[in-house]
């Protein structure tokens, strides 16, 4: 795998009006849902239980995923 891909455990997570995601991560680093992106994801439990994956993908951009979910979200790097 990429040396930059990261695995690593959801703190928390919340959505905002739009329904676009900020998840910490248990590694510190926070990451933002892009907000073009319109897919959302439908996370109901605790955000200790979602382990996500995140990799670089194409032109750049930025791959998010939870392990065991559908869904391929593309984000930023908040911290």
């Amino acid at each position: 795998s990429n040396r930059n891909d990261v695995v690593a455990h959801m703190t928390a997570y919340t959505f905002d009006s739009s329904g676009q995601f900020t998840v910490t991560l248990d590694n510190g680093q926070v990451w933002r849902q892009m907000p073009g992106d319109v897919a959302h994801p439908r996370w109901t439990g605790p955000a200790s239980t979602y382990q996500v994956s995140i990799a670089l993908g194409a032109l750049g951009s930025t791959n998010f995923s939870v392990q065991g979910m559908p869904g391929l979200f593309k984000v930023e790097q908040l911290r």
